[in-house]
């Protein structure tokens, strides 16, 4: 490259301006002034203000100027010089411009086109970091030199000799480096682009790329090219690549900014702007601030303005905390962003405004933006979403001290008849010679069983309520087969505490379409509280009522329920329906129960669409009406058919049972129970191993536990019944309606609800093995 030019003397100096890159590069001087005056590379914009002063056309009037016409003549003179005269480079945001020593030049014949490109690219390659000289008519590449050897790790691997194929060089550097726009890279060195540009008089051109190198940073490349022909007639491309990474980096974040301040023109009603020499810019403003604020003010006393006559006063403070520019500059990171919501004076009330402030730009030279907003809506509604979720919180933590009272209780109440059933096994142990002993003590071990199933029962029905997991499955009933079982099962509780129950049934219906169960169940809950909670020797009435539906072929059914036992406090009816509550616990009431039967009572009752009222007094006794609306299935009352019942089988001799149970003690009681009756069982521990025993040798019957290790007891049946037919009865302590349901789906024959009376299963065993074989048998109902 050449380090010396000659040029007419009349020219002072030459340089290469960038207005897309507001940079100025000096490629020769004749005038000691722009040697010594300025760098050889800096600011285009401080450059044309120092020089330039007299004109009247500003540095983007005469961009603009160029971009219209390739030559321009400025009027104006500088100390040094007598004219200027800027050529536009074609394809490029750049120009040479020449400070002359004469005014009498009107074109440029004072340069040839040769001198002309011999300082396009000689200013071009000082700013560069590298350049090429490529024979675009042989394919010759000549060289590649660095001036930065540091950006050489970019276009690796280079050609190891000169001159070399640039066509061949520039496809595997492409290939492996350049991810975007490979085929314009390629394009742009191509003889049809190069030509096809020198054929129209345009011998430069510009084209900007990006490298990508692992484990390096990102490089923004710019390639500027120059072209002539040889002596020879070949195309000469002359290339230098610049970083231009800055500057990309700088538009994004200039994108950056004004996406920044476009979206908080949108959120926020006014936008300020500060910099470090603290003058307010106005981007946009409303009409709360239009008062307070002109543009160039400095921004702390509009700030102290605003909040004396706008702020309430126990909020003035801290805004002005927040909004100090020294405070925002020394602690406040880049792009954060800092909220502040406060309280202005609104008429007769006060509202809620909010500033946010962000500090963008660069640590040097930051630029601080202030959003303004009214935001009284948004901070009432989350007020009121704080109480709500204060209230909810009072709530979970009432519910908690409930469940850990009823935790309490139950472990007191599940202790109770736990310890009754011990005792009384220790009684029988040391009995076994006394008969009498022996029966009372098994009948108070029932006694006490019974009434640990009770609560565990209660406590999963709370559960699956409580989950949503509960659902009415209505079906036609009969309402004298319900009363009549009812009746039947208190029987033995209002015997032991020798109390009157006075029954008064008045309706005209008797088929109504109900779940069944679950109406027992509520009944049964009240019925049972009246009994537990009525001293021995009490009353107790239950009365029905049918009266006339609100809907066609519906009937209102009341239930009434009263008693005069203990009563309840007026303070205590206000939370009986809430899960675990009891007015008083186990212990001083005498009376066993988990405070769940209400609570069970009220939501099946909900789910039906019915409604329950009581009334009670402390000594006096209590009053519950449950209402319910139900879907009359004939207008008149029909006869009750009541199934025949199966009874339990006598002997299983000859019939070989699998009893399926990973428990031990659950498959000893099962077996003993079958070979007492002459049967001959075999037991294994999980569905995997039913299905081997079973494809072994054939069963007359198989015992079924569902939750089991290996391979669970649905899986078995479903593993079974592809290739065996025989009767597999389950049984299991999911006792819940779902659970019978996957059962039946799996392609069980028959369902038993651990833990199970011995005289239910035996009744199971007749129907499916026994020498009759039924149609129905009874369910064994559990609420």
């Amino acid at each position: 490259m050449e380090e010396h030019m000659t040029y007419d003397e009349r020219i002072a100096a030459i340089y290469l301006f960038d207005f897309q890159a507001d940079t100025y590069t000096l490629i020769a001087s004749n005038e000691p002034h722009f040697s010594f005056s300025y760098h050889e590379y800096g600011s285009l914009s401080a450059f044309y203000k120092q020089e330039f002063h007299l004109l009247e056309e500003s540095l983007a009037d005469v961009e603009a100027l160029l971009a219209k016409q390739s030559f321009y003549a400025l009027t104006s003179h500088g100390e040094f010089w007598k004219q200027a005269l800027l050529r536009r480079i074609p394809e490029s945001p750049r120009a040479l411009v020449y400070f002359l020593n004469e005014n009498a030049f009107t074109g440029e014949e004072f340069i040839s086109p040769k001198q002309r490109f011999d300082f396009y690219f000689k200013a071009l390659y000082r700013q560069a970091f590298a350049g090429s000289e490529y024979d675009l008519t042989k394919d010759s590449l000549k060289h590649f030199d660095f001036h930065d050897e540091s950006y050489a790790s970019y276009f690796q691997p280079l050609p190891q000799t000169y001159p070399a194929s640039g066509i061949q060089y520039l496809r595997s550097f492409v290939e492996t480096h350049v991810h975007f726009d490979q085929e314009g890279l390629i394009s742009y060195f191509s003889p049809d682009y190069v030509y096809s540009l020198y054929h129209r008089g345009k011998y430069s051109s510009v084209y900007n790329f990006v490298i990508h190198v692992d484990d390096k940073p990102t490089l923004y490349v710019e390639v500027s090219s120059v072209f002539s022909l040889n002596q020879e007639g070949h195309m000469i491309v002359l290339s230098v690549f610049k970083d231009v990474t800055k500057r990309y980096e700088k538009e994004e974040e200039r994108i950056r900014y004004l996406h920044l301040l476009k979206t908080l023109s949108q959120d926020y009603e006014s936008v300020l702007l500060c910099e470090k020499d603290r003058k307010a810019e106005i981007y946009r403003l409303n009409s709360a601030l239009e008062g307070h604020l002109v543009n160039g003010e400095d921004i702390s006393q509009v700030f102290h303005t605003y909040a004396s006559l706008e702020i309430c006063q126990e909020d003035r403070e801290a805004f002005l905390a927040y909004t100090d520019v020294d405070h925002i500059l020394d602690h406040c990171a880049l792009g954060e962003s800092y909220r502040f919501r406060y309280r202005v004076h609104a008429q007769d009330s006060l509202e809620y405004h909010e500033v946010n402030i962000i500090k963008i730009g660069d640590e040097h030279d930051p630029l601080i933006v202030f959003g303004f907003t009214n935001v009284d809506a948004d901070q009432r509604r989350k007020i009121e979403t704080q109480d709500l979720l204060k209230e909810a919180l009072n709530q979970a933590e009432n519910a908690n001290v409930a469940k850990g009272t009823f935790l309490s209780n139950m472990s007191h109440d599940m202790r109770t008849p736990m310890n009754a059933i011990v005792g009384f096994c220790e009684i029988a142990q040391s009995n076994l010679d006394d008969e009498g002993v022996l029966k009372y003590s098994l009948s108070r071990i029932m006694d006490a069983s019974k009434s640990l199933l009770s609560i565990i029962d209660n406590a999963l029905n709370v559960s699956r309520i409580e989950s949503g997991r509960v659902h009415l499955h209505q079906k036609s009933a009969h309402l004298s087969v319900l009363l009549q079982t009812l009746k039947r099962e208190l029987r033995p509780y209002l015997t032991k505490k020798k109390q009157v129950l006075q029954v008064k049934e008045h309706y005209f219906h008797d088929v109504l379409y109900m779940d069944q169960n679950k109406c027992k169940q509520v009944l049964w809950n009240i019925l049972m509280n009246a009994i537990q909670y009525t001293p021995e020797g009490g009353h107790i009435f239950f009365g029905i009522d049918e009266l006339t539906g609100t809907k066609y072929q519906y009937a209102r059914f009341l239930f009434t329920i009263e008693d005069d036992g203990i009563g309840m406090s007026e303070e205590y009816l206000k939370n009986i329906y809430d899960p675990f509550s009891r007015e008083e616990n186990t212990t001083n009431s005498g009376v066993a129960g988990t405070g769940l039967g209400m609570t069970i009572a009220k939501n099946l009752i909900d789910m039906a669409g019915g409604h329950i009222s009581i009334t009670s007094h402390s000594h006096v006794g209590t009053k519950v009406i449950v209402e319910l609306e139900l879907k009359v299935m004939n207008d008149k009352p029909l006869a009750v058919s009541v199934p025949e019942k199966q009874q339990p089988i006598k002997s299983l001799k000859g019939r070989h049972i699998l009893i399926v149970e990973d428990n031990a003690l659950n498959a000893e009681i099962t077996k003993t129970i079958l070979e007492s009756l002459d049967a001959k069982a075999s037991v294994v521990g999980n569905g995997q191993l039913a299905v081997e025993a079973l494809m072994q040798q054939p069963f007359d019957g198989v015992l079924m536990d569902i939750m089991m290790p290996v391979m669970d007891g649905l899986q078995a049946t479903k593993a079974i019944r592809s290739f065996s037919d025989v009767p597999i009865i389950a049984m299991s302590a999911n006792a819940f309606e779902e659970d019978k349901r996957r059962a039946f789906e799996a392609g069980v024959n028959d369902y038993v609800t651990k833990p199970f009376k011995t005289e239910y299963l035996l009744k199971v065993l007749g129907r499916w093995l026994g020498e009759s074989n039924y149609d129905k048998i009874e369910p064994e109902v559990r609420e």
